[in-house]
């Protein structure tokens, strides 16, 4: 009897330990009534973050905790942000406006770009360093949509026309040192080149926006704003639709689980993860606003969206 009432208070206890260590999401309040649609953590305490269509951009010293405004311009909607170190940061906005910051986003300059339209939504952006970058711009065609893909090699001081890919561009990123490309139902590679590739097409057009991917132990996964996630692993391509929201964006944690999040627009529930590299997802219990951006840095996941809401987990 003494020996299973040991037993029962070691169980207890490890499972206390458990349950303390775990960590769990905080939600914070930014105090700005407005809502938000990205985020760069720079280091361990300083962030950025702008928001949905209001010109605004902010930041926080103290890991998040508070905010304070350091950008406002008119009405636009940025949609991307780089930092290729901690100082230098790069802002794009879909009316022909890069903003760059040199001290770690207090204070911002717009570049204008005289080769491409005033009106042009510039969408994708990547930074190789400091000097070296890419944008995409999309322009409508008789057919639909045309990308337009763009190179500086001066810290943003000039751009020129590299490429022109017959997709909806909606954002650029590095894999393995080659510039890729997500959009309408379809994921590019080597978009800067002239033997650029559709790595994944789905021709049912199910599928919509692919506003996210990533490579994951050598598998393509991506999100879609259809809910869906594909998975492309050699030849092997596996899609299912977890939710019927909008999915936005996608990251790996530390190699041990994906997460992906988006919109709380048609159901319950728009934070999920997987543990088997995306084969099966789980919904996270929590009743969140919108999630535009998942961002993970120096052992810290991140958040944003509507409402003025930032989520973090600290691991």
């Amino acid at each position: 009897m003494k020996r299973a009432f040991l037993y029962s208070v070691i169980i207890l206890l490890a499972f206390g330990s458990c349950n303390k260590n775990t960590p769990e999401w905080q939600r914070i309040n930014m105090g700005f009534n407005d809502n938000f649609h990205d985020i760069a953590p720079i280091d361990k305490n300083n962030v950025v973050a702008y928001s949905y269509g209001t010109g605004l951009i902010v930041k926080s010293g103290d890991q998040g905790k508070t905010w304070r405004q350091v950008y406002k311009t008119d009405s636009i909607y940025f949609e991307q942000i780089e930092f290729p170190t901690p100082y230098v940061g790069y802002i794009c906005g879909n009316t022909n406006v890069i903003l760059k910051t040199e001290d770690g986003g207090n204070c911002w300059i717009e570049i204008k770009i005289d080769s491409i339209p005033d009106s042009a939504p510039i969408y994708g952006m990547k930074f190789k360093d400091t000097e070296t970058g890419y944008l995409s711009y999309l322009k409508r065609t008789n057919n639909g949509f045309e990308s337009k893909i763009y190179q500086t090699t001066n810290s943003g001081e000039s751009w020129k026309e590299i490429n022109s890919i017959p997709e909806m561009i909606l954002s650029l990123e590095l894999v393995n040192s080659e510039l890729w490309a997500s959009g309408n139902n379809v994921v590019v590679k080597n978009v800067d080149k002239d033997n650029w590739q559709i790595v994944y097409d789905d021709t049912t057009k199910r599928v919509g926006q692919i506003r996210d991917f990533l490579i994951s132990d050598g598998k393509l996964v991506m999100s879609s704003f259809n809910g869906f996630i594909i998975c492309k692993e050699d030849r092997t391509i596996t899609k299912q639709q977890i939710t019927t929201n909008r999915l936005r964006s996608i990251i790996s944690v530390e190699g041990r689980k994906l997460i992906t999040a988006g919109d709380n627009n048609k159901e319950k529930g728009n934070l999920f993860e997987s543990t088997d590299n995306g084969k099966t997802w789980r919904l996270i219990d929590q009743e969140l606003n919108d999630i535009h951006r998942l961002k993970f840095k120096d052992g810290v996941i991140w958040g944003i969206g509507k409402n003025d809401e930032v989520i973090k987990m600290k691991l």
